[in-house]
């Protein structure tokens, strides 16, 4: 039979400290892009309409499920039962 070596870890491999640092990184540069653009964008454009934050979460989570951002509008307005005085109509 052959005999193995101890052989000593090789430093090849970065420790976990450092894995945590990475992913904060990585959030940071993370987007959200949806049909009707990025989500950085539209949330400016629905604070500049006069959106609650709110309804602008709401917004948001109908987009992450695949809506399309007049019908997440529509949606979040009549559940709430009011839409901003400023804001546009979206299609």
């Amino acid at each position: 039979m052959k005999k193995f070596r101890n052989k000593s870890l090789s430093n090849r491999f970065l420790p976990e400290a450092n894995s945590q640092i990475r992913s904060n990184q990585f959030e940071n540069c993370f987007r959200e892009v949806f049909v009707d653009g990025s989500w950085t964008s539209l949330k400016v454009n629905l604070e500049l309409w006069g959106w609650p934050p709110v309804q602008i979460e709401h917004i948001h989570n109908r987009l992450r499920q695949g809506w399309p951002l007049p019908v997440a509008v529509r949606y979040v307005t009549m559940s709430f039962g009011l839409c901003p005085i400023n804001s546009r109509p979206l299609g």
